[in-house]
């Protein structure tokens, strides 16, 4: 037998150690079993005096504010258009709105991220839409331009002639197209 080996045998034993035999370690208890894994004991049923728990749901109906003689129109970019990708996210976006309320307000997104309110100089570009530091994609892109309300509710469509938000899909370098936009959706 090597000297090492004799050695952890030795340890092992407690010989060579100053206060004797090691001390022995009680075997821990096994679990209980769980009462799922129990044959023939039927599940626990709640007691009567427990108090039950009913939930009941509503849906919220907060109509939208009508809109007379609403429009919202963007004008740029234009819809179906192409933009070449070199200085596409400074290009202008306008949207055009008349008849808004008091108060009243256009929110427009970008390709369905956090929407920015229109300001009223009008002065937006692409870039103002997406996240800061991020260059605009190359690909097809969707604008939204909303009216709401001053808490925030958009507007809801009364006759034909009125138009609370409008669409703009467009294209930023090459491909696209509009087989490009029929399954986009995009929304605030």
């Amino acid at each position: 037998m090597r000297a090492s080996a004799l050695a952890v045998v030795l340890l092992g034993c407690g010989v060579g150690s100053e206060r004797g035999a090691l001390p022995r370690v009680a075997p821990v208890a096994p679990p209980p079993p769980s009462p799922t894994a129990s044959v023939g004991v039927p599940p626990e049923t709640p007691s009567a005096e427990a108090p039950r728990l009913s939930l009941h749901l509503e849906p919220l109906d907060v109509p939208s504010p009508p809109s007379p003689g609403l429009r919202v129109e963007i004008v740029q970019p234009v819809s179906g258009g192409k933009l070449e990708a070199l200085g596409a996210s400074s290009t202008e976006v306008r949207v055009a709105s008349n008849g808004l309320p008091e108060g009243a307000a256009v929110l427009i997104a970008l390709d369905g991220q956090r929407p920015r309110r229109v300001p009223s100089s009008g002065k937006l570009t692409l870039a103002d839409l997406n996240p800061p530091g991020v260059p605009l994609a190359s690909g097809p892109h969707t604008l939204l331009a909303v009216a709401v309300d001053g808490s925030g509710r958009a507007f809801r469509e009364t006759n034909g002639a009125e138009k609370a938000f409008a669409v703009t899909d467009f294209v930023v370098g090459e491909g696209g197209g509009p087989a490009a936009f029929s399954a986009r959706l995009a929304g605030l």
